[in-house]
């Protein structure tokens, strides 16, 4: 059996909402611009010399705390934020940028706190609504009713998109949900408006790519899986996806090459070997479909995935007596 196309894991929006200062001066605005460009080892060292010129400057501390985000530092920027937060406790945005840090490192408890405040502070935060959707949803995963979090999730959504009508991210993570509960059709409805506002993400064509497989729309769902591997051509698990739907649609040649290629991008990509293996049976190849078992087996080992490294295992002893 194949293994069936999956999604990437969700991602957090933790863009700031604002750097909250009272003036916009020429560094102010060379920070935003750096910020911006991705360049935040040039902003840190912008924040430092701030820091130094006034120790009190709260704007300073969360810009600073922003720039350690960007560099996936969130201890730092978590001490920051909470430098920025006791210089100015009503600024919504740190309190929004503090619970993103959290979510980082695994504290959804602080991180919903975090959100809550911000959303007291700035109701009109669609911002601090979609990122307050996905803790919950992360928390109803790890509690007794994964319904109930996911249905908060949803209406936090639903409210950040009321009070941003072309906020990408949250009819993007709602679609995310719907499609966890079942909801395809909501979660293509979502994944369109995606596409509508950003036509170049390539992550939304690829969720909607496995949706579309799961509706059993073999054909969009590889048109998906291309318009992702055009926009993002290091898409490893597009590529494997689309070989899955090659596979079934029975163009193994087709489906090998895109094996190939998710393995070429990512050398540990244990469910690639563990397709081009199935791909191997159909031409009879029993001993390279072997190998690339052994391959899947080892790495699933080494990733601590038991379940599948006990499937790749099976699978081998099943071609031992084929393989000659």
């Amino acid at each position: 059996m194949y293994h069936q196309p999956q999604n990437r894991p969700g991602t957090i929006d933790i863009q700031a909402k604002s750097l909250e200062d009272r003036s916009v001066s020429a560094d102010r605005i060379q920070w935003i611009v750096r910020v911006q460009l991705d360049d935040y080892r040039t902003a840190l060292a912008d924040s430092h010399r701030a820091i130094q010129l006034d120790p009190n400057n709260p704007a300073a501390y969360h810009n600073r705390g922003t720039a350690y985000m960007g560099l996936g530092n969130y201890d730092a920027a978590l001490i920051d934020y909470n430098r920025a937060i006791e210089l100015d406790p009503n600024n919504a945005g740190a309190y929004h940028n503090r619970g993103a840090a959290y979510m980082r490192l695994g504290n959804y408890e602080a991180a919903l706190a975090d959100y809550n405040r911000a959303i007291e502070l700035d109701p009109k935060s669609a911002l601090a609504y979609n990122s307050r959707g996905s803790v919950l949803y992360y928390l109803g995963q790890n509690s007794g009713d994964v319904g109930k979090g996911m249905e908060k999730a949803i209406a936090d959504y639903n409210k950040a998109i009321a009070i941003d009508p072309n906020y990408a991210s949250a009819y993007n993570n709602r679609g995310n949900v719907r499609a966890k509960l079942g909801d395809f059709e909501g979660a293509i409805v979502d994944y369109n408006e995606v596409i509508k506002l950003n036509p170049d993400d390539p992550q939304v064509y690829y969720n909607r790519g496995i949706i579309r497989y799961r509706i059993g729309a073999q054909m969009g769902a590889i048109e998906d899986f291309t318009q992702a591997i055009e926009l993002d051509p290091n898409y490893a698990a597009a590529y494997n996806n689309r070989g899955i739907v090659m596979a079934e649609m029975t163009d193994c040649e087709a489906a090998i090459a895109d094996y190939h290629k998710a393995i070429e991008i990512n050398p540990y990509y244990a469910d690639a070997y563990y397709n081009l293996a199935h791909c191997r049976c159909a031409y009879r190849d029993y001993p390279a479909a072997i190998q690339d078992f052994q391959k899947a087996a080892q790495l699933y080992q080494a990733q601590g995935i038991t379940d599948d490294y006990q499937r790749a295992l099976d699978n081998i002893i099943k071609l031992q007596g084929t393989k000659d």
